[in-house]
C-alpha cells in the first residue's frame, strides 16, 4: 500500500501499515499483533461508539467487514468502522485482502 491516508495519520505505524485502534500490542516489544484484538480497546470501541480502525467517534453510518462465515452466522468479532476506514483496511490489510 502506498501512503497512509490523512484520516489515519494519527495512528502508530508498524512497517508501512497504520496500527488499527483495536489491535493488540505486545507490552514488552511494542510490536502489534494484527491478528489479535486488545480486549479493552475493543470494548471501548463498542461501548463508546468508536471506529475500530481510527478510534474516533462513529457517525450515523458505519461499516462492518464480514466474511462468508460471519455472514451466515449473522455475527462478527470486528468492531464497526467508518466506511473510509473499512475501504482502506480492505485494500491495505493482508489478512482481509
Amino acid at each position: 500500500m502506498a501512503n497512509i491516508p490523512d484520516f489515519l495519520a494519527h495512528l502508530p505505524v508498524y512497517g508501512t501499515l497504520p496500527v488499527p485502534f483495536f489491535t493488540a500490542v505486545d507490552p514488552i516489544t511494542q510490536r502489534p499483533n494484527f491478528r489479535a484484538h486488545d480486549p479493552q480497546k475493543h470494548a471501548k470501541a463498542v461501548n463508546d461508539h468508536l471506529c475500530g480502525i481510527c478510534g474516533r467517534t462513529l457517525d450515523y453510518w458505519l461499516a462492518i467487514i464480514v466474511g462468508p462465515t460471519e455472514l451466515s452466522k449473522r455475527t462478527t468479532y470486528m468492531p464497526a468502522m467508518h466506511e473510509r476506514c473499512a475501504l482502506y483496511s480492505l485494500q491495505a490489510c493482508p489478512f482481509l485482502a
